[in-house]
């Protein structure tokens, strides 16, 4: 691996551990009442990690989204299929899932 590629992994794991340590700050702050990101150690970067959290009350939503969405191409959608995590939330980071009209979800 060259030094570019140290760089952008290097870059792509601080982004991962800000992202963590804002979900872990919501936790204790009490608007996230569970949070995780399966598959952790297979990611490289924030734009190919999944969150996936549950709220303490569907009215600390608002404030989620709006903390969340410091991060560029933060989309969300509820996880309906629960086969990789049980939570509530799905929240990704990609801009391959953000619709350029909306900025939601694709």
């Amino acid at each position: 691996m060259d030094q570019e590629e140290k760089a952008i992994a290097a870059a792509g794991e601080l982004e991962i551990r800000e992202v963590k340590d804002l979900m872990q700050a919501m936790h204790q702050g009490g608007l996230v009442k569970e949070w995780e990101l399966p598959y952790e150690e297979i990611f490289s970067g924030l734009a190919q990690a999944v969150f996936f959290l549950t709220p303490v009350d569907d009215s600390c939503l608002e404030e989620i989204w709006k903390e969340l969405g410091k991060y560029p191409y933060m989309t969300f959608q509820r996880n309906e299929s629960g086969t990789v995590s049980k939570l509530a939330w799905r929240i990704a980071f990609n801009r391959d899932l953000v619709q350029p009209e909306t900025g939601g979800p694709g």
